[in-house]
């Protein structure tokens, strides 16, 4: 990361967040911008990155929406008389401004994930547009409950598998129907009763008790960002039988470490045990080990190391647990 001299390194800077909703208010960060004008502000924040010589990268567009990704937001456009939204196209697609995205434009998650709605047609839609423009990765870059898998809010904290197996599965989704290269969690600490942490606090100042209570989300974002590491490549992976609300399957490659990172998701009351094979072209590798870690509600199973798993041997993932396998090749 660069130095600056106050001492405060940035790798990415965002210039937007949500620009297609009003925040008229005063509640939380946000600034309502048209195209033309988001346009402006990304050619003078470039033009002052490079005034100054510093590489921070832009990080954009930030979008509170999905299908705007893709589409003009009726209502925005309609409400400021501005283009608003269809932002791959308007962004990726201006030869004039893509170069100053630095290979990326980013959406959020917030109200794509109920199951009863467009969990899955919105992220293919968003898939097939990015991919009119190769070269040009996507960023999940925000999202924590405020719809809900079934519509009930984000109201009330959850320390249980009910939410982390929701959040694993929309991982799950943005990585291999969008193909995101990044994603990201809305936020890490909490002290109020929603969900949005990772840790949760009732410490409110001092004197308060200093409780901490850990979410099984934390280990299940574990059990991706622990193992699928920057330089990671996603490869084909075959589940039989695989579906939203049953078991769900996605793998990862690192042909430095000779690793291969297999995650599932089991959604689903039941067990299940799947045999692994592994298809490694020309590659002359040969398997050393395979290690589960295993998180669910079980007490302990928090991102657990399970003993390795012998060769030929099924692959066994427990009822509502998330299981990443790290397969080590020589």
């Amino acid at each position: 990361m660069p130095t600056s001299n106050s001492g405060l390194s940035l790798n990415y800077v965002s210039p937007v967040n949500e620009p297609q909703w009003n925040w008229a208010g005063h509640s939380q960060e946000g600034n309502r911008a048209g195209n033309d004008d988001i346009k402006r502000i990304l050619q003078s924040l470039h033009a002052e990155l490079k005034l100054r010589n510093c590489p921070t990268q832009i990080a954009a567009l930030e979008s509170g929406s999905l299908p705007d990704m893709w589409q003009l937001d009726a209502r925005a456009t309609a409400a400021w008389k501005a283009p608003y939204g269809n932002y791959i196209d308007a962004f990726v697609g201006d030869p004039a401004i893509r170069p100053l995205l630095s290979g990326r434009i980013s959406y959020h998650d917030y109200g794509s994930d109920r199951v009863s709605g467009q969990l899955v047609e919105n992220r293919t839609k968003l898939a097939e547009k990015i991919r009119q423009y190769p070269g040009c990765q996507l960023w999940m870059s925000e999202y924590c409950v405020l719809t809900g898998s079934t519509g009930k809010g984000g109201n009330g904290r959850d320390l249980t598998m009910n939410t982390a197996l929701d959040i694993a599965r929309i991982i799950h989704l943005d990585l291999t129907l969008v193909g995101v290269s990044a994603w990201q969690w809305w936020t890490a600490v909490s002290g109020v009763d929603f969900k949005d942490g990772l840790i949760y606090t009732d410490w409110k100042k001092a004197g308060d008790q200093e409780t901490i209570y850990p979410a099984r989300l934390l280990w299940v974002l574990g059990n991706y960002s622990r193992f699928v590491r920057p330089g990671m490549h996603r490869v084909e992976m075959s589940v039989p039988d695989q579906g939203i609300d049953g078991l769900m399957g996605s793998a990862y490659k690192d042909d430095n470490t000779r690793q291969v990172i297999a995650i599932y998701v089991n959604m689903s009351t039941s067990g299940q045990s799947r045999q692994l094979g592994f298809g490694l072209g020309e590659r002359r590798w040969t398997l050393q080990s395979i290690t589960p870690y295993v998180t669910s509600d079980t007490p302990g199973y928090e991102l657990k190391r399970m003993p390795a798993i012998g060769r030929g041997d099924p692959v066994q993932i427990p009822a509502r647990s998330v299981v990443t396998l790290v397969a080590q090749f020589a």
